[in-house]
């Protein structure tokens, strides 16, 4: 749904992503980067045995390629647009309840450094809302 909505946009805003194949591929790119379906590279051959060793190989490609610039700077300009529309969208999402939580009076982890960074914590109850991103954020800032 959400590659279809894309794609009607792009045609809206006067744009041919059915024979403009880079913006066509790119636009999948986006969508399955942003829904956690990342694509492995020149190791895809071998997602069945890295999917065995590791949880999730092609989630954890997304969310690295969506704090990765370079990703961003190689998509046609309407799928750059759309994926930075969407990452600032989360970003701001999360920190705008991150700091409700704040001023509310509930715990939230600001220490980078910490295990507890951008989680909301209730007593011994830890609330993660970034879906895989605190991890790569964390190693990004230490």
């Amino acid at each position: 749904d959400i590659f279809d909505d894309l794609v009607k946009y792009a045609e809206k805003v006067g744009r041919d992503p059915w024979n403009d194949v880079k913006l066509g591929e790119d636009i999948a790119k986006v969508v399955n980067v942003m829904t956690g379906r990342g694509g492995l590279g020149r190791l895809e051959s071998i997602a069945p045995i890295l999917n065995a060793g590791i949880f999730s190989p092609r989630l954890m490609s997304s969310r690295l390629s969506m704090l990765w610039p370079p990703f961003y700077f190689k998509l046609d300009p309407f799928a750059r647009r759309e994926a930075l529309k969407t990452l600032f969208a989360f970003a701001g999402a999360g920190s705008t309840i991150i700091g409700l939580a704040a001023l509310a009076g509930v715990k939230v982890g600001t220490d980078i450094r910490s295990s507890d960074f951008g989680k909301i914590k209730f007593g011994n109850t830890r609330v993660d809302i970034w879906g895989g991103f605190q991890q790569n954020v964390r190693l990004a800032g230490n």
